[in-house]
């Protein structure tokens, strides 16, 4: 997978799940610095996930198609499907730089303009 390869290049351990259980076990270990979610998962959706995320203090973009509502935001990054794999990297270091999860969903502009990236680059907000 071409995101895998991405983060893997910028030395980030990753781990992959496409289970909401395992994802909610995933999030009470330690050493979690930030998590990428698709809103949907399987027959569920993350809205449980967000909120313990938010409670630890663990950054999180939602990189999904899907609506996400309003409040399952707060706290984090959303980007829209499809974007560049670059994309999701700079997010997750500007994520990473802001060292704390944050009270309003953060704008997904700033990230790729910092990045350098051309209007056609940038995913659609």
């Amino acid at each position: 997978m071409q995101l895998e390869f991405e983060f893997a290049n910028t030395g980030a351990e990753l781990t992959v799940t496409s289970v909401l259980h395992h994802a909610m076990i995933l999030v009470e270990h330690d050493g979690i610095s930030a998590a990428i979610l698709d809103h949907a998962i399987g027959e569920d959706n993350c809205s449980r996930l967000y909120e313990r995320l938010r409670e630890r203090g663990i950054p999180f973009i939602i990189y999904t198609g899907h609506v996400v509502p309003e409040e399952d935001r707060k706290g984090g990054m959303l980007i829209p499907k499809p974007a560049l794999p670059g994309i999701l990297v700079a997010a997750v270091e500007e994520l990473m730089r802001v060292g704390q999860i944050q009270t309003e969903t953060l704008p997904v502009r700033s990230v790729v303009d910092r990045r350098g990236c051309g209007p056609s680059d940038a995913p659609r907000t």
